[in-house]
């Protein structure tokens, strides 16, 4: 999706806004306030989907669209259009990982031996050039895992131990190891913001995103009605409950027939 953006050039200043998002920039030239602009954009449509509120869907399509006080101040030949950059996902997760952290970049960089710039860098939204050493490097520093910076990994973990939270002892005993006797059920639930709910398993193939390190995930499982439904959100909004439904005893093979 694309969104009418203005770039305006006054004397040596340069400067652009998109209006429907809220997001206004200044730069050394006009290349440099568009890509600030993609940028902004991107950031803007980020926190929104993180906060589980709407994102405007691109209704300005020419200057003429735009509110009455924006036409008295430009004009429709510093009209154009952007679309959002590309955020990499990785750098997202490393950011929060970060945050969480309670660490300064300076302490961080002295861990791994490098400078607080270059931590800044792997922070930075729209970095692309991670690297394994540099992401192993990172989780030592910071005392994490390095599955941390992917989403999806670290949601499984997150609902594996969910799901082994809701099973009585008495049952893990019954089932024995690796559920030698039995299979423990277990019914995981995925809720929105809006309330939508998606019944699942706790298998890995339930669970789908679009590259392995974004940050929304699509669930697919049943409804209430047990319809085959489907629910997509960020990873971070998404809410999860578990419920246990018993333990079913294998069956014993049928013998074979003596030929």
């Amino acid at each position: 999706m694309d969104y009418l953006a203005i770039i305006e050039h006054d004397g040596a200043a340069h400067g652009g806004l998109v209006p429907e998002l809220n997001v206004s920039v200044t730069g050394k030239s006009p290349e440099q306030v568009r890509e600030r602009l993609e940028q902004g954009a991107a950031f803007a449509i980020h926190y929104l989907e993180l906060e589980g509120r709407t994102v405007p869907a691109g209704i300005f399509q020419s200057f003429t669209d735009l509110p009455a006080e924006l036409q008295e101040a430009f004009s429709a030949e510093q009209v154009t259009r952007i679309t959002p950059a590309p955020i990499n996902p990785e750098s997202v997760a490393i950011s929060e990982a970060i945050d969480r952290s309670g660490l300064t970049d300076t302490e961080i960089a002295r861990r791994m031996g490098t400078s607080p710039a270059g931590i800044s860098r792997l922070k930075n939204f729209f970095y692309w050039s991670h690297n394994t050493q540099t992401l192993r490097k990172l989780s030592e520093a910071l005392g994490v895992p390095v599955t941390n910076f992917d989403k999806k990994t670290a949601l499984q973990d997150r609902l594996h131990a969910l799901s082994e939270s809701v099973i009585p002892q008495e049952d893990r005993q019954r089932a024995g190891t690796l559920s030698y006797h039995g299979h423990l059920r277990v019914q995981l639930r995925a809720i929105a913001s809006d309330g939508t709910g998606v019944n699942f398993s706790s298998r890995a193939d339930d669970l789908s995103s679009p590259t392995p390190h974004s940050p929304v995930i699509t669930v697919q499982g049943t409804d209430d009605q047990g319809r085959p439904a489907a629910l997509t959100g960020h990873v971070d909004t998404l809410q999860f409950t578990a419920v246990y439904l018993g333990f079913e005893p294998k069956k014993n093979p049928a013998p074979h027939p003596h030929l």
